[in-house]
């Protein structure tokens, strides 16, 4: 009997039905505003989310990957790589549809928001990893982190920058070149916090939390991956798959359980988790 993964892949009605679910099943709480895993190969020059249908497209030398770059290393799996064409810096992906900005905006407004993505880092420049940008945020920076700057911390800013407590948070991340790892951060209710979980080793580690920050801007007009807003020199020198925004904070046993998909299935980590349509890996020792 073929696994679920592989009926999803060959019959389109039901990756569509498992596509539409992703978007309404929860996670204690947490829900699935956008994802884009970058296997959607017929979309030259962009990616379309596989919840939402939000449109990003690649700038400067950002592209996907060849077969088998994303985060399983499966044939089918592609993912964003931001130094594809170069390394010049100015890679990123940009959403700024007026149905993104409204599903991010709306998801901010909970003041219960998280992202998570994988990463794989060739090398570790001073770089940003997302930035949402808001006109009422201090330098437009309404969110936005580094994993890591070139000083080797990551850095999550919300509502502007860079009073500690307040719109930061920081703390070492550790991290290794030339392996997968789950980058989290979550905002809830003045609560930010960072997460890293590699894929071949351990469970997840909160990195950093600091509580009293200022409420979520709901004015984000653009939304760069892998870069800036000025997307000239700070583009990541990696590879990211599987970004995913959500709507609700996911906890740290949340993340850790958040399986690793596979090409050819639609559905996303959590929402596989909830239906056990995909599964995780082995981690390798």
């Amino acid at each position: 009997m073929n696994p679920p993964h592989i009926l999803a892949s060959r019959i389109p009605a039901l990756a569509f039905v498992l596509s539409s679910l992703a978007a309404s099943v929860t996670a204690e709480g947490a829900t699935v505003a956008a994802q884009w895993n970058f296997n959607d190969l017929l979309n030259v020059g962009n990616s379309v989310s596989n919840v939402g249908g939000f449109v990003g497209t690649f700038n400067g030398v950002a592209d996907r990957t060849a077969a088998g770059g994303g985060v399983s290393g499966l044939a089918g799996d592609y993912a964003l790589d931001l130094r594809a064409l170069g390394n010049s810096g100015d890679g990123a992906m940009i959403s700024s549809t007026p149905e993104f900005l409204s599903a991010l905006n709306a998801a901010t407004g909970t003041q219960a928001f998280s992202i998570t993505y994988w990463q794989f880092l060739n090398s570790t420049p001073n770089s940003t990893a997302f930035w949402g940008n808001s006109p009422s945020a201090t330098g437009g920076r309404g969110l936005n982190a580094h994993s890591p700057w070139g000083d080797g911390n990551t850095y999550f800013d919300t509502s502007g920058c860079c009073a500690g407590g307040t719109q930061r948070t920081s703390g070492f991340l550790g991290a290794t070149t030339g392996v997968w790892e789950l980058m989290a951060f979550t905002f809830d209710n003045g609560t930010r916090t960072i997460y890293r979980r590699e894929l071949t080793a351990g469970s997840t580690v909160q990195i950093a939390q600091t509580t009293g920050g200022f409420p979520l801007l709901t004015d984000h007009d653009a939304f760069y991956i892998g870069n800036d807003n000025f997307i000239l020199d700070k583009g990541m020198d990696a590879r990211l798959d599987n970004f995913t925004v959500w709507t609700g904070a996911l906890s740290q046993t949340e993340i850790d359980a958040l399986p690793v998909p596979e090409p050819g299935c639609t559905v996303l980590a959590a929402v596989g988790a909830v239906l056990g349509l995909v599964r995780r890996p082995r981690r390798q020792s």
